[in-house]
């Protein structure tokens, strides 16, 4: 979000004002509440309305976050921050054209501002068009600006140019006065270079060293404590006395695919795969899902252990019927949002809604749920190479085993408990034999087959997670077994994997 722009002054107690504090401690839902309040009292401020769509784009209310700065935008209509994040809401949408009319906007008021200019750069990579990024961005390297040195180095990696990105990432690192969140963002990029380059050594030191640099803490025993809790309390018999919520339509009762899974093990490909039918869409990785639970089990901000349920107690059927409809709206809009034919299934890509499978089961029942699984090393050493904002236990290999063997108790608990059938989709079989496993994931979610799922990678729709440049790419195999050549880095991560959970 670009937000500098409102800043309130200190020591003045004004609605901006405590809403910025609670945006600034991550309490997106309650940034709502107050600046609703606010504007219903007569509060006519861009501002605030930009901060309230700042939360409600935190938590993937897209469309209310476009309403919003739509708003904003009819109060000030020449404010550049706002023009950005609108452009922002329409790509997150797949809006590529309005996102684009947004961002052009923004540069006609602002033209020489190096956070646009780099979003144009970025949005262009987006769209596919890697050289038209590259030539937005060279020109401007000579700023330092940060945004601009990230847009060009993706755009040259994109275009395969290794060396020219590893030329300027070293040149770019050399800088004294770099601080460190862009230090350890040019360190994993320079891994990721040094990787495809084949320097096994150099680039899992850089990695190495990008984490040491970003790590914050994880507590793996609370996290697993908190596990053991939740599987306690989802057991068979409790799960099946959790309330079904009335489904009135047909159509949003069996519309949610839940794609669920350890982070980079192959959800967004599973997702346009199933995306590229014509009646099937992307909605990406929503949010909404655990910004409920985490207001339902009152863990809001979002600090501490992953918020899971383990209190039955508070899924009155009221709650439930709410949640329901509220999740069963959101994918309604995506499912007519631009669209000639309504989707019939939607997915939802958010990988760690694993943790909420008992109450995403007890929802909608009927839903497809998809859990994508690839082989356990090769999808820690994943992690532990992508910059992810938010994912602590990626950031150290003990700390990631860990997670990653709470990861296995879930759904193994899963999978002995819920009364819906739950897809297994191989990373590895899907290399092997595309169409074969294509057709059985069409045929799982309730589709007939459509041959364009092949094709997955001509879809035209914007992908915003760590695989954008894979999936744009046919179905590669290289990085089956991409594990292999790093695995005498990997005893710690080994050795957590295979502990006995610490929170038992």
């Amino acid at each position: 979000m670009t937000c500098h722009w409102m800043v309130p002054p200190q020591f003045v107690e004004t609605p901006l004002a405590r809403a910025w504090r609670l945006y600034q401690s991550n309490d997106f839902a309650r940034v709502i509440d107050v600046g609703k309040e606010a504007v219903r009292a007569g509060v006519r401020d861009p501002r605030l309305l930009h901060l309230i769509a700042g939360a409600q784009i935190q938590l993937s209310d897209y469309p209310a976050a476009r309403r919003t700065l739509e708003q904003a935008l009819a109060l000030a209509p020449d404010q550049p921050a706002i023009l950005h994040d609108l452009h922002l809401v329409h790509r997150r949408e797949g809006r590529l054209a309005e996102a684009k009319h947004f961002l052009d906007r923004a540069l006609q008021i602002d033209r020489n501002n190096p956070h646009l200019l780099a979003a144009s750069s970025e949005m262009l990579l987006l769209m596919g068009d890697a050289r038209a990024a590259y030539a937005q961005a060279a020109p401007l390297t000579s700023t330092g600006h940060i945004g601009v040195t990230l847009a060009f180095v993706r755009a040259a990696m994109a275009l395969n140019q290794l060396e020219e990105a590893e030329s300027h990432l070293r040149l770019s690192l050399g800088h004294s006065d770099l601080k460190a969140p862009h230090r350890w963002q040019l360190l994993f990029l320079l891994g990721e270079v040094l990787d495809r380059k084949g320097d096994v050594t150099c680039a899992f030191e850089t990695i190495r060293e990008a984490n040491a640099l970003k790590r914050t803490t994880f507590d793996s025993a609370a996290h697993s404590r908190s596990v053991d809790a939740m599987l306690a309390a989802w057991s068979r018999e409790d799960t099946r006395r959790v309330p079904v919520p009335v489904q009135t339509d047909e159509a949003d009762a069996r519309r949610p695919v839940f794609i669920v899974g350890m982070p980079r093990s192959g959800t967004t490909l599973a997702e346009r795969i199933i995306a590229a039918h014509p009646r099937a869409h992307g909605a990406g990785e929503l949010a909404f899902v655990e910004r409920c639970v985490a207001e339902l089990t009152c863990t809001l901000p979002i600090r501490g252990p992953i918020p899971l349920v383990n209190d039955l107690s508070i899924l009155s059927p009221g709650t439930m019927q709410a949640f329901a409809r509220a999740y069963g709206g959101l994918l309604r809009f995506f499912a007519v949002d631009g669209r000639s034919i309504p989707a019939l299934r939607v997915c939802d890509k958010m990988p760690t809604n694993f943790f909420h499978l008992g109450l995403l089961a007890r929802l909608f029942p009927r839903a497809a749920f998809v859990h994508c699984v690839r082989d356990p090393l090769d999808t820690c050493l994943s992690c532990f190479f992508h910059n992810f904002n938010g994912l602590a236990y990626t950031n150290d290999l003990r700390a990631l085993g860990a997670f990653y063997r709470d990861y296995r108790r879930i759904m193994d608990h899963w999978k002995s408990t819920l009364d819906v059938p739950i897809f297994d989709l191989v990373y590895e079989d899907l290399v092997a034999d595309q169409e074969g496993v294509s057709r059985r994931l069409i045929e799982f979610i309730g589709l007939p087959w459509d041959k364009g799922c092949l094709r997955f990678h001509e879809l035209d729709q914007p992908v915003l997670t760590a695989s954008m440049q894979q999936v744009r790419r046919p179905i590669f195999g290289t990085s089956v077994g991409r594990a292999k050549k790093y695995r005498e880095h990997l005893g710690p991560l080994i050795q957590a994997m295979n502990a006995p959970a610490s929170g038992t």
